[in-house]
C-alpha cells in the first residue's frame, strides 16, 4: 500500500500537466513521502529527503531541528542563511531566518556577529533587537545612541521610522520627540504628559492648534464628540481656563453646526 501511495504522489510530480496543482500542493506531498519514510524507513533515509528538499522551508526548519538538538550551531547558522537567500524578496520569511541565525550567535557566544544581525533585525522593524544591541555595544552609551538615533532617522523606509519612533519613545528623549511632535502635531496627544514638564507653553500651543485643525476637518456629531474629548484631555494639560477659551472660541467659529455646539456646550 505504501508503494501504491508512493508511486501516486510521484506520477503527480512527472505529470507535466499538473504544474499549478504541484505548485500549490507539493510540499504537502513530500511531506507525505517523508512521513512514510520517518516512521518505516531509516533516520539515514528521512534526513537524505530532508536534505534533498531543504529548498521549501518546512524541510529547512526539519533540518534545523536536527541541528539544534546535536548542538550543531554552525549548522544552523548555514541554513539560516539559505533561507535567507532564498527568500529575499519576502520580509517576513528573511527576518524568520534571520532571528535563527542571531539565536545560533548567542548560543555560540559571536558577539560581533550578534550585534551586526541585531541592529539588521532592528531596522527590518524588530525593536525587541534593541535591548539585545543596546548590551551588546562597546562604545561609550551616549555615542551609541546618537548614532543610531540619526541612522534610524535619516532612514526613509517606514518600518525604520516606526523604529526611530520607537526609539526617542523607549529612552523618553523629550527633545527628539518635541521635534518630532512640531513636524507630526497629531501626535501631541500621545506626548503631551511627557513633554509637558520641559515644554509647557510649546505643549499648550500645539495641542490647541490640532484640537483646531480637527474641528474644521469635522462633519458629523461623531466626529464633533472626538473633537470635544480632545478638549476634554487638553483641560488637564493646560487647565480649565484656557479649554474654556478654546470652547468659546470654536463656539463662534462654529456656530452654524448645530450638532458641534450642543456637544461643545456639554464640556463642563
Amino acid at each position: 500500500m505504501r508503494i501504491l501511495l508512493k508511486n501516486r504522489i510521484m506520477a503527480y510530480f512527472n505529470n507535466s500537466t499538473t504544474d499549478d496543482y504541484l505548485t500549490y500542493y507539493a510540499e504537502t506531498l513530500l511531506h507525505i513521502l517523508h512521513r512514510m519514510l520517518f516512521v518505516y524507513g531509516t533516520d539515514t533515509e528521512a534526513l537524505q529527503f530532508e536534505e534533498d528538499n531543504s529548498a521549501y522551508a518546512s524541510f529547512r526548519k526539519l533540518l534545523i531541528e536536527r541541528a539544534l538538538k546535536e548542538n550543531n550551531f554552525e549548522k544552523v547558522i548555514v541554513l539560516a542563511m539559505d533561507g535567507e537567500k532564498q527568500d529575499k524578496e519576502y520580509a517576513g520569511r528573511t527576518s524568520k531566518w534571520k532571528r535563527i541565525r542571531y539565536d545560533a550567535y548567542k548560543k555560540l557566544s559571536l558577539k560581533a556577529e550578534q550585534a551586526r544581525l541585531a541592529k539588521e533585525l532592528l531596522f527590518d522593524g524588530n525593536f525587541e533587537y534593541y535591548q539585545e544591541l543596546k548590551a551588546l555595544n562597546i562604545e561609550d552609551e551616549t555615542t551609541f545612541y546618537s548614532k543610531l538615533k540619526t541612522s534610524l532617522k535619516n532612514d526613509q523606509r517606514w518600518q525604520v521610522k516606526n523604529m526611530y519612533v520607537k526609539l526617542i519613545e523607549q529612552e523618553q528623549d523629550s527633545e527628539e520627540i518635541m521635534a518630532y511632535v512640531k513636524e507630526n502635531p497629531a501626535y501631541i496627544v500621545k506626548y503631551a504628559e511627557l513633554l509637558k514638564g520641559n515644554y509647557p507653553d510649546e505643549v499648550v500651543v500645539l495641542y490647541r492648534n490640532h484640537i483646531r485643525a480637527v474641528s474644521k476637518d469635522s462633519s458629523k456629531r461623531s466626529a464633533y464628540q472626538d473633537v470635544c474629548a480632545l478638549i476634554r484631555r487638553y483641560k488637564k494639560i493646560a487647565g480649565k481656563d484656557d479649554a474654556t477659551e478654546l470652547v468659546n472660541e470654536l463656539l463662534i467659529l462654529y456656530k452654524r453646526r448645530p450638532a458641534f455646539v450642543d456637544e461643545l456646550r456639554k464640556i463642563e
